[in-house]
């Protein structure tokens, strides 16, 4: 499925393997620049998305949340992944997290702390949690 298939539609992800090919669909299709934007409750599967897209792409050891760490890297997988938790964070000026934004793929979980992003690929995904359904939307922003 090409990623432009899965734009501005909702998906069905209350099973794993529903979110897992939307995880790879998504890893067949990212290059350098990309900026996905994670939204969605605590506990909606916002680091369970990324370390399925870590997989598609070689990444076999383990995927933390960033909670604490606030930043991980992934330079050893192509294309390289930044994945960002900016939940504890009142402002991201500090952080220089821009300076990956050209040569890694970018996944933000709460990015709502961050101003002015540049990127020609920004994209939104609302991972949504509704009892026991869960499901993923994800729109282009630029």
């Amino acid at each position: 499925m090409d990623l432009n298939n899965l734009l501005d539609k909702t998906i069905d992800t209350s099973d794993i393997n529903s979110l897992n090919n939307v995880a790879k669909s998504i890893a067949q299709y990212i290059q350098p620049g990309d900026i996905f934007f994670l939204n969605g409750n605590l506990g909606a599967g916002k680091t369970t998305f990324v370390r399925l897209i870590l997989n598609h792409l070689g990444w076999h050891n383990e995927v933390k949340s960033p909670t604490f760490s606030i930043i991980q890297l992934y330079p050893d997988v192509t294309p390289p992944i930044l994945h960002a938790d900016l939940y504890r964070v009142n402002n991201a000026t500090n952080l220089d997290i821009e300076e990956y934004f050209d040569t890694y793929v970018s996944f933000i979980e709460w990015p709502d702390v961050l101003q002015g992003v540049n990127s020609s690929r920004v994209f939104n995904c609302l991972l949504n949690v509704e009892e026991n359904n869960r499901s993923i939307t994800i729109r282009k922003i630029t």
